[in-house]
């Protein structure tokens, strides 16, 4: 069997798929709609997002989140892209996606991996990031958001179904708990127990409520281009001041690099921590002192293996920054103890602390928790 005719029985037997792709003489990939979409779907959708996209993407690294069968990875890599990685949660799409890219002889590398999973540790931040058609399918939308954001080094570009202006109310403030606030409308579709969560649509928000939704994470530059009635494109970037909202958010990923030793009583611990800025600031250098108002440094609270803490601010630890940490970018710090005392098992919680401002722990992040054991030296 030779030519399109050794690919064709594989491709059917992926059926049905949602993209339509051209694979060469003969073969493509879409019989008939799965659904509601055209029969050349994405491609519609595609003639409007490239002309959002920044510049040109020679050199770049794109990341297509609920990539489907890898339509937009494939432009993207097409239009110069260095590295693109296309991830979905589904089986099947990775399968299609993969089959597509063989034929194809397009380097695009494809992950089955859920927008939750997602990290500035793996896969890593990228240029550029499309999340289009993937919100609605998400339970929960705000986390979904969060990890666009940290993987997000330059500009998202999310497109979605949106509540028709007709059917939702404008966004009008009133006192919440004595604060006034601004409310902006959203929908929740009820399904069935039996809903897969990537398959089904969940909820349904108000163009302003997204726009709301992506500043409260971190974007900054949200541009709001209306595709039709029901479905809206945003293209967000960290850069840029909005009103209403702290112009900083310091949020930090944090990880120990290698095995934690277990130390002979009384000794000390080393390790080396790796600091991820996923956060809308820049941390600046420092030298570790608690003097230094505003200054970001690392700390660390000792805790029983229950979790119940032993000594807040153990030893009142602090390290410096030996230099700034842009955005999106990581520093690792060498950290040395002294042990704890008594043998036994211990957690070691480590955070980021703005000086007299309060941990990042305060503001929504979360600590590293190291265990840590004590034996005798006997």
């Amino acid at each position: 069997m030779n030519g399109p005719e050794k690919f064709r029985e594989r491709i059917r037997a992926l059926d049905p798929w949602f993209h339509d792709i051209d694979l060469g003489p003969g073969l493509r990939t879409k019989l008939a709609p799965c659904a509601d979409e055209p029969i050349d779907h994405p491609k519609p959708t595609w003639s409007v997002i490239r002309s959002f996209l920044p510049g040109d993407l020679f050199g770049r690294s794109v990341l297509d989140v609920g990539c489907n069968a890898g339509f937009y990875s494939f432009e993207a890599r097409r239009l110069g892209a260095a590295r693109v990685l296309g991830v979905d949660s589904q089986r099947r799409e990775i399968a299609q996606a993969r089959l597509a890219a063989e034929i194809l002889g397009l380097d695009v590398a494809f992950r089955r991996c859920s927008v939750y999973d997602l990290s500035i540790a793996d896969p890593g931040a990228f240029d550029v990031v499309l999340a289009l058609g993937l919100l609605y399918h998400c339970r929960h939308p705000l986390l979904a958001l969060e990890r666009l954001l940290e993987v997000t080094r330059g500009t998202l570009l999310l497109e979605s179904a949106v509540a028709r202006e007709d059917e939702a109310p404008a966004p009008r403030g009133r006192m919440i708990g004595g604060l006034f606030r601004e409310l902006a409308p959203a929908y929740y579709v009820e399904n069935g127990p039996d809903s897969v969560e990537a398959v089904y649509n969940w909820f349904l928000p108000s163009a302003a409520c997204l726009t709301m939704l992506l500043r409260t994470v971190g974007f900054r530059g949200i541009a709001h281009v209306p595709f039709s009635a029901e479905r809206s494109l945003f293209v967000c970037t960290r850069e840029g001041e909005v009103a209403g909202t702290a112009n900083e958010l310091h949020r930090a990923r944090l990880e120990v690099l290698g095995m934690v030793p277990q130390v002979l009583h009384p000794g000390t611990l080393a390790l080396t921590l790796r600091l991820w800025n996923v956060g809308t600031a820049a941390w600046r250098a420092s030298v570790g002192h608690e003097t230094e108002r505003g200054a970001v440094l690392l700390g660390v609270h000792l805790l029983d293996e229950a979790e119940n803490v032993l000594e807040w601010d153990y030893r009142r630890y602090r390290a410096g920054l030996p230099r700034d940490v842009p955005v999106s970018e990581r520093i690792d710090l060498p950290v040395t103890l002294v042990a704890p005392l008594a043998t036994g098992r211990y957690l070691l919680e480590f955070d980021l602390v703005r000086e007299f401002e309060g941990w990042f722990e305060d503001a929504g992040g979360t600590p590293l928790k190291v265990p840590l054991e004590i034996r005798s030296g006997g």
